[in-house]
C-alpha cells in the first residue's frame, strides 16, 4: 500500500500547486485516506500549500447520492413497516417470522441496486418465472401454492414503499446509495465548487 501511495503523492505534486484547492482525492478507505494524508504533509515539509480534501469513497458515495448510511438493524424495522403496509392483513408474518427471510430480501435489494439493475424488469421476471413453474408441476394450485406465488408478485410493492421511505427520511442501504449517486451525478457536477477529481484504486 505504502509504495503505492508513495505514487499517488508523487503524482499529485506534479500537479499546479493551485489544483489543490479544487481537487477531491477519493480513496478505498478512511485509513488509506489517513497514510496519504501524512505523506503529502511529509513531502510538503517546507512549502505553505493548500492540501487536496481527501476522503473515503463511503464519504463521497454518501455525499453524492444525498443518502446517509443506516444501521442494519433500522433497516430491518423500516423494511418491516412497507411490508405491513403491503402486505393483507391476513397474510402478515410477525416479526420473527419476517427476520427469517426480510434479511435475505434486503441482501437481494442491495444487489440489484448496486448494480443498477432495472427492478421493475426484474421483479416482473421473477413473478413470471414463479408462477409458470408452478404451472407446470402443478395444475390446481393449493391455497398455500397460491401465497407463495403472489409473495413473488409483491414484492415490487414492498421494494417500491420501502426505498420510498429511505428516500424520505434521506438514508439507505450501500447498494440505494449507489443507484442515487448514478441517477444524481450530473448534477451534482454541476453543482459542486470542486473542479477535479481523483479516483484512487488500490492495487
Amino acid at each position: 500500500m505504502q509504495s503505492f501511495l508513495d505514487q499517488v503523492v508523487s503524482h499529485l505534486l506534479a500537479l499546479n500547486p493551485m489544483d489543490f484547492d479544487q481537487l477531491v482525492v477519493v480513496l478505498p478507505s478512511q485509513r488509506a485516506g489517513l497514510f496519504l494524508k501524512n505523506k503529502l504533509v511529509t513531502a510538503l515539509t517546507g512549502e505553505i500549500r493548500i492540501l487536496p480534501e481527501i476522503i473515503s469513497i463511503e464519504t463521497f458515495i454518501t455525499e453524492l447520492s444525498g443518502l446517509e448510511a443506516m444501521d442494519n438493524n433500522e433497516i430491518l424495522l423500516l423494511f418491516y413497516e412497507a411490508y405491513l403496509e403491503k402486505c393483507p392483513e391476513s397474510e402478515q408474518k410477525d416479526f420473527e417470522n419476517f427476520m427469517s427471510w426480510g434479511q435475505t430480501l434486503l441482501q437481494d435489494f442491495n444487489e440489484i441496486d448496486r448494480y443498477l439493475v432495472d427492478h421493475d424488469a426484474f421483479f416482473k421476471y421473477l413473478y413470471y418465472i414463479t408462477d409458470q413453474k408452478h404451472w407446470f408441476l402443478q395444475e390446481n394450485k393449493t391455497h398455500l401454492i397460491e401465497n407463495y406465488i403472489q409473495f413473488w408478485e409483491r414484492l415490487q410493492l414492498y421494494y417500491n414503499a420501502f426505498t420510498e421511505k429511505l428516500n424520505h427520511i434521506g438514508k439507505g442501504y450501500q447498494g440505494l446509495q449507489y443507484r442515487k449517486a448514478a441517477e444524481r451525478i450530473e448534477n451534482y457536477t454541476k453543482e459542486t465548487k470542486k473542479t477535479f477529481y481523483l479516483l484512487v484504486l488500490m492495487p
